[in-house]
């Protein structure tokens, strides 16, 4: 039972408190094991768990251990429909909720247009619980692309979170445009961003500001992957396929670097320069990344693959301009539905 619920992920998982510990053994009492083993499981922490015995006074001793951990225990007893009509209400509550394979977060609208511009069977636009959401058909995978209501670390963190509660997503990612510095990105490359920090987070004091960067990043099982995508000799062709929106001069190759958010829009040479001493590999910057990769990181959930891509659009200097936009929203979406498609596989 512990390799079943360590391993794999469950809606509702229902067990008997007498268990045999080898097969063909005599059934004996594993409520304490039961106990350790769901409140050490990751995987399963958002699962409905309800345990049955037959023994009354088994389950007068660990009701109340039970419960403060979430389980819900009952008695057995074929005259009685108490335990059916638990067992019954719960299976409905789990058939009612909505569990997805992928959300994706975007900032803005352009951004989750270009998804129109991929292999992924794009549906209608709802209004689900209270989130803006598109629903996307990616192979098999069954998934939401939610739009944020404005720019911004916090709507993105709070979105986030919000969709992770409600929607239950096996892998988490965004997508979309963002700035470049200039040292160490060029116009249209692809951004995979690892790590991600807040730059604005520090303290202020008469003559500088002394940053405190509190990181996020991806998994190492979810960075190789992506790893082995970005090294495909062909990926840029396949990417950049019929697309008729402006091209940057030269194609660049994608890449997985540092990555800094904050909460406003940097147009600024000054501004881009203070925020690059922070890190001297950085190369991307946005206003939402770090608020989704944190999002998750602190949520029910931190065990779902996650992956925020953007294409440099412009350098974070005064020259800001929007040519590249179309383009560069392209062919994020293009490569998060690749990486989708992969990862879940």
């Amino acid at each position: 039972m512990t390799a079943y619920v360590s391993q794999n992920r469950y809606d509702l998982i229902v067990m008997d408190l007498l268990l045999p510990f080898t097969k063909g053994g005599q059934a004996i009492d594993a409520s304490g094991e039961v106990s350790r083993m769901m409140s050490a499981n990751e995987l399963n922490r958002r699962s409905y768990v309800i345990a049955l015995s037959e023994h009354q006074n088994l389950v007068d001793e660990q009701k109340e251990n039970f419960l403060l951990k979430g389980i819900i225990l009952q008695q057995f007893d074929r005259d009685s429909e108490t335990w059916k009509i638990t067992l019954t209400s719960y299976i409905a509550r789990v058939k009612a909720e909505i569990r997805l394979d992928f959300i994706i977060i975007c900032a803005l609208e352009e951004e989750r247009e270009a998804y129109f511009s991929t292999v992924a069977d794009c549906g209608e636009k709802n209004i689900l619980q209270g989130l803006d959401c598109q629903n996307l058909q990616l192979e098999n995978f069954k998934g939401l692309c939610i739009l944020l209501p404005t720019m911004g670390l916090v709507e993105a963190a709070i979105v986030t979170t919000r969709a992770i509660e409600k929607f239950s997503p096996r892998l988490v990612a965004m997508s979309g445009v963002c700035g470049g510095y200039s040292k160490n990105s060029a116009l249209g490359q692809l951004l995979i961003a690892n790590p991600t920090w807040e730059y604005q987070s520090g303290i202020w004091s008469e003559n500088n500001f002394n940053i405190e960067p509190y990181q996020a990043d991806l998994s190492e099982s979810v960075r190789l992957r992506l790893k082995a995508t970005i090294d495909k000799v062909r990926l840029m062709d396949e990417l950049e396929t019929d697309i008729s929106a402006t091209r940057p001069c030269a194609r660049s190759s994608p890449r997985i670097v540092p990555f800094a958010s904050g909460s406003a829009v940097v147009a600024s040479t000054d501004r881009i320069g203070e925020i690059a001493d922070q890190h001297r590999k950085i190369a991307g910057i946005d206003m939402e990344m770090y608020g989704v990769y944190k999002s998750l990181k602190l949520s029910c959930r931190p065990d779902v693959p996650l992956f925020g891509v953007k294409t440099v659009v412009d350098f974070a200097d005064e020259k800001k301009e929007d040519d590249l936009h179309e383009y560069g929203a392209i062919i994020s979406a293009r490569f998060t539905v690749n990486a989708i498609i992969e990862i879940l596989t």
